[in-house]
C-alpha cells in the first residue's frame, strides 16, 4: 500500500463567486458574479444589467449584454455570489475548521472588484 509522504501538503481551495459573500461590504464593487441570478430547472441564469438610457435588462449565458450596460441588482431576485457561504465574515472560523482538518495549506480567491471597485486603477485598501 503506497503513503503520502509526511511533508505532503493537504489543503483546500475556494472560488470568490462561490464562497466570499460580503458583495458589498468592505468597499468591493459590483463583479459580474454580483448580477447573475440564480436559476433552476425551468428557469435559465442571466445577468441583470441597466442601459444608459435606465432601461432595465437581463441576458442569459448565451446572449450578449448591450455595450454601455451595467450591473444592476434586482432586490426581488436572487443572487447566490450575494450572500454564498460568507467567508468574508467567518473567514475566521473556517480558517480554524481547516487547521482542524489538519490542513497545512490553503488557496483562496476573491474578487477583483475587492481590490478596484470600479474596474479603474483606484484602489480599495
Amino acid at each position: 500500500m503506497r503513503r503520502f509522504s509526511e511533508d505532503f501538503l493537504w489543503g483546500g481551495a475556494t472560488a470568490a463567486n462561490q464562497y466570499e459573500g460580503g458583495y458589498l461590504s468592505g468597499g468591493k464593487g459590483l463583479s459580474t458574479a454580483d448580477v447573475f441570478k440564480g436559476g433552476d430547472q425551468q428557469t435559465p441564469r442571466y445577468v441583470t444589467y441597466q442601459l444608459p438610457n435606465g432601461e432595465l435588462g437581463k441576458a442569459t449565458e448565451e446572449e450578449a449584454v448591450p455595450e454601455g450596460a451595467v450591473g444592476y441588482i434586482d432586490v426581488d431576485a436572487y443572487y447566490p455570489s450575494h450572500v454564498a457561504t460568507d467567508f468574508y465574515t467567518h473567514w475566521k472560523e473556517d480558517v480554524a475548521l481547516f487547521a482542524e482538518m489538519g490542513f497545512k495549506c490553503f488557496r483562496f480567491l476573491f474578487n477583483w472588484t475587492r481590490i478596484c471597485p470600479k474596474g479603474t486603477d483606484e484602489v480599495n485598501e
